[in-house]
């Protein structure tokens, strides 16, 4: 004799205890901080590499400056950096392919 079959599982709707991941377009919704103050340390505020790339390439296109992003990583609140580059507005320091540093 054979012994007797399992329970029907339950439907997938039925075992799954924990809320599904937002969807990309989700968490691009998400609202961004309210403020970011001129000497709030960007990084403390969640800023990671990836947001310091979009930085700079946002700064690069509204400003028409060349700038290396590891300019965010030294320069980490907004007062710092628009200082610096306001020091290098003239082109002082330059990278190569004439991005600034």
């Amino acid at each position: 004799m054979h012994p007797p079959p399992p329970p029907p599982n339950k439907p997938l709707t039925q075992q799954h205890t924990h809320p599904p991941p937002p969807s990309p377009r989700g968490r691009a919704a998400a609202p961004p901080p309210t403020a970011v103050g001129a000497d709030d340390d960007v990084f403390d505020l969640g800023a990671d590499s990836l947001t310091a790339l979009r930085l700079t390439g946002r700064i690069e296109a509204e400003l028409d400056v060349g700038l290396d992003v590891s300019a965010v990583f030294r320069h980490r609140t907004p007062r710092a950096l628009a200082a610096a580059l306001t020091a290098r507005r003239g082109g002082s320091e330059t990278a190569p392919h004439g991005r600034t540093t």
